[in-house]
């Protein structure tokens, strides 16, 4: 899979990134990322659970919690800005992480 040693990087050093996301053909334009946990769904699939900062969204408020899913990240750049996890972040919500890969702090 794409991306997972870069992103658990970013998640792990609390990096703010930068990528694009190309679900939508409308909206694929940079979007700036606060990344908070990488993590698998009852289905099996990755995703990529982070605050966006900036760039398109279906959603015009900012920050906001948003939910990535792997196959569509594109261009992905770990920028050297940092971060403090978010005290909303719950990583023991069981019935949104059923497998964590990693999370925001994880050493």
């Amino acid at each position: 899979m794409p991306w997972i040693d870069e992103l658990t990087a970013a998640v792990r050093g609390r990096q703010v990134t930068r990528l694009r996301y190309l679900r939508n053909p409308d909206s694929t334009g940079p979007r700036t990322i606060q990344p908070h946990a990488l993590f698998q769904t009852s289905t099996g699939e990755l995703r990529l659970d982070a605050i966006q900062l900036d760039g398109p969204s279906s959603e015009p408020t900012f920050p906001a919690w948003r939910s990535f899913d792997l196959t569509y990240i594109a261009d992905l750049e770990l920028l050297p800005e940092t971060f403090d996890c978010d005290p909303s972040f719950n990583p023991e919500n069981p019935h949104k992480y059923r497998r964590m890969v990693t999370r925001c702090g994880e050493p």
